[in-house]
């Protein structure tokens, strides 16, 4: 028997074609299959977690919509079948790949369902190649974007009736950008209202929606923390959010945020919108710092201005300022301990066969 020419392939850091995140044995049982003759033979998995994140009493499903589009768009490129080649792949089976479609049933919670240990979140059925081949993509979907859904709605309160508003502001923290990404879309299917990243409202719509203000770096451009604050405002009279901690909150932020709103107010005095809509604070006492300011802003008459907080924070810290030291602020945002889901930041889910159907139409349970 001739040997088989094989050309070699050059490696590309820009390719991607989401069907090549497999396991190699993957690919290594679905060409064994395939030479020995079950490429037709339907396959059923079911794809379930044994543990609640965090000891919780519940998980978020989430991750469906990218996994349908990922079906519906199933495909094997020249590229592909090259690589697929040189490891060792037979010849038949690569072209049988070419012009292969997932074709398959799918079933699945709908995404945002309340889900529990041991209970499929997702059930395909399908030919041997498009049950084997998508295990991977499958999981690494369905764990990270419902690891994040089930943080997000621990973080913004949802899981016990007391609701904060949270901004996802963790991507400069999430490991890659693809986690940057699906953890902001996950984020605001888990009560989020809004994120950071801007490539993810490009991606998924308004509904998740970019937000943000300002950081030190521009506070520290100018001569004066005041000569930031006017330029600031001036770009933005209708949405004047202020950062008070570059120098000093009370010496040099909170009077500053108070002259600021007084100017505004004389420059436009019939137009309550052009006013000071926020100040955030990032370091420091944060639940000292809330209630000094608070009280400071509402004895100058000037309570319409929220109060926002950043800083490290997770459901834990923002539940003991509110709870222990009564300090409740407008809106918060969450990074790196959201989307990374730092407390337990892996969610379990497997992938397992559960039957094979038999050629007249039965079900062998596996």
């Amino acid at each position: 028997m001739n040997n088989i020419q094989v050309e070699p392939y050059i490696p590309d850091e820009d390719y991607d074609n989401p069907a090549m995140v497999t396991d190699f044995y993957e690919f290594s049982m679905a060409n064994s299959l395939f030479m020995h003759g079950y490429k037709d033979t339907i396959m059923v998995f079911n794809m379930f977690f044994r543990d609640n994140p965090d000891d919780g009493g519940y998980a978020i499903s989430c991750g469906q919509q990218k996994l349908l589009r990922f079906l519906k768009n199933y495909h094997f490129t020249d590229f592909d079948i090259q690589w697929l080649l040189t490891k060792g792949m037979s010849p038949d089976f690569c072209e049988y790949l070419r012009n292969y479609q997932w074709k398959g049933d799918v079933y699945m919670l709908r995404e945002g369902t309340v889900c529990y240990p041991q209970v499929p979140m997702v059930r395909i059925e399908c030919d041997m190649v498009g049950a084997v081949l998508i295990e991977t993509y499958l999981l690494q979907t369905m764990n990270f974007h419902s690891l994040i859904a089930t943080k997000a709605t621990r973080v913004t309160g949802l899981s016990n009736k007391t609701p904060r508003n949270v901004m996802e502001f963790g991507t400069r923290r999430a490991q890659g950008m693809s986690a940057g990404n699906d953890g902001a879309y996950a984020a605001i299917l888990g009560g989020c209202i809004g994120t950071a990243n801007c490539l993810a409202e490009m991606k998924y719509g308004p509904d998740v929606k970019a937000v943000g203000t300002v950081a030190h770096s521009y506070i520290e451009f100018f001569p004066t923390e005041m000569d930031a604050f006017r330029a600031y405002a001036e770009t933005y009279p209708e949405n004047v959010s202020l950062l008070l901690d570059t120098y000093s909150i009370f010496d040099s932020g909170l009077p500053h945020l108070i002259q600021l709103d007084d100017e505004l107010i004389a420059k436009y005095p019939n137009d309550p919108n052009k006013r000071v809509k926020s100040a955030r604070i990032d370091s420091g006492d944060l639940a000292r710092g809330y209630k000094r300011l608070r009280r400071a802003l509402d004895e100058v008459g000037k309570s319409y201005i929220k109060l926002v907080a950043s800083n490290s924070l997770d459901e834990k810290k923002m539940a003991n300022m509110e709870l222990y030291e009564h300090a409740k602020f407008d809106f918060y945002g969450v990074g790196e301990k959201l989307i990374t889901a730092a407390t337990d930041p892996v969610f379990g889910g497997v992938y397992k066969l559960v039957a094979v159907k038999e050629k007249d139409g039965s079900y062998t349970p596996k």
